[in-house]
């Protein structure tokens, strides 16, 4: 019964309140339907649209329920008002299922077929191979990594040689994607809490706010401040700053 009422309560809240920063517009979500599908997305799209007129066509109850499963998943995200990427995910087997069906239906041989469905297999088949290849492509991209840096070590010095009650203040650098999740890797390889912020001087109300809750405020940022150094790191490109005054 408790774990029930604490589902409920999470599900009411994704739907009206801003969970974790991922409020979005309605249609975000088939944004990241559209991002996880990839090179998949445009042959998904078509096969959907031309395999929704066989639902008055046809009496076919598993085609029925793909829709259900998919839409079903879509819809009620794009009105909830926190959206998450991985939420969408539930999804797409239904929608790649369609697209299975559809280029099986469309692929079909028959005798004496025209030469209009001849083409429409003689396009499937080249567009299958251009997705494949684009693919294989991409999943070798993922082995490859283009990271500037790790924050491996600055993790390794804020965990052996920090109390605590550390609290890691990490400037977020805007101009770099890759930083932007930079106090999250912190709080990953570490045991300490870390408190992003933007702004060059944030860090100052920050640490005040820290210093009343017990915790010492700590600075990771990639800039040069008037603070004591602790560690500065060439492959992180980050330096660690206590950011309360030196006795």
């Amino acid at each position: 019964m408790a774990q029930t009422k604490v589902y409920a309560t999470l599900r009411k809240s994704y739907s009206t309140e801003d969970v974790e920063g991922w409020r979005a517009p309605w249609y975000k979500a088939f944004l990241y339907s559209a991002q996880i599908l990839n090179l998949l997305t445009l042959p998904v799209v078509v096969a959907v649209c031309c395999s929704f007129f066989r639902l008055f066509r046809e009496k076919n109850i598993g085609l029925y329920l793909l829709y259900a499963w998919g839409f079903g998943v879509l819809l009620p995200f794009s009105l909830a008002t926190t959206k998450t990427p991985s939420a969408t995910l539930i999804s797409m087997p239904a929608f790649l299922l369609i697209l299975g069906g559809f280029i099986e239906r469309t692929t079909y041989h028959k005798p004496n077929e025209s030469h209009y469905r001849r083409g429409i297999r003689v396009a499937w088949a080249t567009l299958l191979v251009i997705l494949c290849i684009g693919e294989g492509i991409q999943a070798w991209r993922v082995t490859q990594t283009h990271n500037e840096h790790t924050l491996s070590e600055i993790a390794a010095f804020a965990e052996e040689h920090l109390p605590k009650n550390a609290v890691l203040l990490t400037e977020i650098n805007v101009r770099k994607r890759e930083a932007h999740y930079d106090y999250l890797r912190l709080m990953f390889f570490t045991e300490h809490t870390a408190r992003p912020y933007y702004l060059k001087s944030e860090w100052k109300s920050l640490s005040q706010q820290v210093q009343e809750h017990g915790g010492i405020p700590y600075v990771v940022t990639f800039r040069e401040l008037d603070l004591p150094l602790l560690f500065k790191s060439e492959a992180d490109k980050r330096t660690i700053y206590l950011a309360e005054p030196s006795d």
